[in-house]
């Protein structure tokens, strides 16, 4: 569960809440922890703008609040989850939204 979804349209005046479930598994079921998330919300118009940041791997509900001053309207953007395993094993979930 991941908010954004793929293909959303957000209010580009509002602060964008993006939220995702904690990763407790990996694709065959078995327990993982995770060392820390890194959220990276990007997008390119006339020039390159991302907006990044490392969460610690333990929170139970994780969210990162964007500010509206980094969204700008009718723009399509780039959401990237990472999740990193101790060790350096990174997971990627990568979505596309924009705005209005």
């Amino acid at each position: 569960n991941i908010y954004p979804a793929d293909g959303d349209t957000v209010d580009s005046r509002q602060p964008l809440v993006v939220t995702f479930d904690a990763v407790t598994e990996d694709l065959d079921g078995d327990r993982v922890e995770i060392e820390l998330y890194e959220v990276i919300v990007e997008s390119e118009n006339d020039i390159l703008r991302v907006f990044s940041i490392v969460l610690e791997g333990d929170l139970a509900n994780p969210s990162v609040t964007v500010p509206p001053e980094f969204l700008f309207p009718g723009t399509e953007y780039q959401l990237e989850i990472i999740a990193q395993i101790e060790g350096g094993n990174r997971t990627l979930t990568e979505l596309d939204f924009s705005t209005f």
